[in-house]
């Protein structure tokens, strides 16, 4: 399963240009737009590897090999590494909630599913989508000690997510995801039940003490 999140944050804090300087990769000119390099990948005279500032991280293309890509993949291709072995070494240390997950999967939905060349993408998306919502409810459950009343709740959320993702229904989708985040839906239900049984406990120690007191069999 692909962890958007976690490939978002490593183009983040990874930049291509600070790794080309541990390589001992050696800018040839630089302007306020891009960088240009030798490229790394082939043996070439004229230097054609351009590295782009692309939002919030830098990526690349060679105009001589047409080799383009990210951090992850000039890391896998210079180290010889699989792009899995790349992501968790890049990875390793990052902390990505199922929550920064879900936003991440849900705006890549939503993105292929407006342009037609990665409109083939939203499918494998969308098992990530369901598949993320499943590990907070699993996570719900076990917080909550499988009660009834949530297991109720959840599956009166996945009906509505579902039915969203039949019908393409991107707009509730993503006004559903925004309402059990930013309104920390699953944590006040896991808090409200927890708080059950604990004053569940409670009555149950406070009943064995007084039974004890009076000397009533348990």
């Amino acid at each position: 399963m692909v962890n958007y999140a976690l490939i978002e944050e490593i183009r983040k804090r990874h930049k291509i240009s600070d790794y080309f300087t541990t390589k001992g990769i050696d800018v040839v000119s630089i302007t306020p737009e891009r960088i240009r390099y030798r490229c790394p990948l082939h043996n070439e005279k004229k230097p054609s590897f351009m590295l782009y500032l692309n939002g919030d991280y830098e990526n690349y293309f060679c105009w001589g090999c047409r080799k383009a890509g990210d951090i992850i993949s000039i890391y896998s291709q210079l180290e010889g590494k699989h792009y899995k072995d790349a992501i968790k070494f890049l990875g390793d240390g990052i902390s990505i909630t199922n929550e920064e997950e879900l936003d991440l999967i849900i705006r890549k939905i939503k993105f292929d599913m407006e342009n037609p060349i990665s409109k083939k993408n939203a499918e494998n998306e969308l098992a990530s989508l369901s598949l993320r919502f499943s590990i907070l409810g699993y996570i719900v459950l076990e917080e909550t000690q499988y009660n009834e009343e949530v297991i109720a709740f959840l599956e009166d959320v996945y009906k509505k997510i579902d039915d969203f993702i039949r019908k393409e229904d991107f707009t509730s989708l993503e006004e559903s995801y925004n309402m059990i985040i930013e309104e920390k839906l699953f944590a006040k239900k896991i808090k409200k039940i927890q708080c059950e049984i604990k004053n569940i406990e409670k009555e149950k120690i406070k009943k064995l003490h007084i039974n004890q007191q009076l000397g009533l069999e348990i």
